[in-house]
């Protein structure tokens, strides 16, 4: 730990009793990385018998009011073991600023999430990570259950390929309602942003009358990844900047 962290983690700390006045909060003496965090606090969640499903967010995100009571919503009518993000598919994977996740799904992504931290020593500095070497492994495994490999290198796309290699069903709603918090952090800088399209995500604020009756129209069909209900102005503008920077990119090589 640098010096000063102590003090940012105890006034983060503060902050976050300050809404969730009975939250248990597990601190560190160093940077474990995120693989590690993850699958540590997923353990503890579901060590208490009575917990069969939790739902992660990330710390730089907007969601909307209805977010948490429509992953559980959705939850409890469809099949089991399942996981659900609150926003529609971002680059072929599940977005995990908000995702719900049934014990059983958590149980399938271990073994593969603990051999990735294990073979490319993520306990620790997650950003020194051998993106070649990573990508390479996902394909192989991949390859060898003749699924579609991930082009990712996150511990989101080693998670999203476990469910696919265990048959977990992965759902995403079919509204956005989460989004990444301004345009600062780790996922929110302006290139990232433009990069990615998600300058232009806004999210679905529909008051739980008017968006009920879609969520019972998508857990009819079955759920899925199906994206019908994204704004046209979203895609369109989404695709032409991540179509331009890719442009630029080569380009420039």
């Amino acid at each position: 730990a640098q010096r000063g962290d102590a003090a940012r983690v105890e006034q983060v700390a503060t902050t976050i009793r300050s809404g969730l006045p009975h939250v248990a909060i597990t601190r560190h003496t160093r940077n474990r990385g995120l693989p590690s965090v993850i699958l540590e606090g997923l353990d503890d969640a579901f060590s208490n018998a009575e917990v069969d499903r939790v739902i992660c967010v990330e710390d730089d995100v907007d969601l909307s009011p209805t977010a948490l009571s429509a992953l559980l919503y959705a939850s409890e009518r469809l099949a089991e073991p399942h996981v659900i993000a609150a926003a529609p598919l971002r680059d072929g994977i599940p977005p995990n600023q908000c995702m719900l996740l049934t014990r059983e799904a958590h149980r399938a992504s271990r073994p593969l999430i603990e051999a990735f931290i294990a073979r490319f020593h993520l306990d620790g500095a997650y950003g020194n990570r051998d993106h070649d070497a990573i990508r390479e492994w996902l394909a192989a495994l991949a390859a060898s259950r003749g699924v579609a490999a991930p082009t990712a290198t996150s511990q989101d796309a080693v998670r999203d390929l476990a469910w696919r290699l265990e048959g977990v069903a992965i759902h995403t709603l079919p509204m956005r309602l989460v989004a990444h918090r301004g345009l600062r952090g780790q996922h929110n800088t302006p290139l990232h942003a433009i990069r990615t399209g998600g300058a232009f995500e806004r999210l679905d604020r529909s008051p739980w009358e008017l968006l009920a009756p879609r969520l019972d129209a998508w857990i009819t069909r079955g759920g899925g990844t199906d994206e019908v209900s994204l704004k046209a102005s979203e895609r369109l503008l989404g695709s032409i900047t991540r179509r331009a920077y890719q442009l630029v990119q080569r380009f420039r090589a």
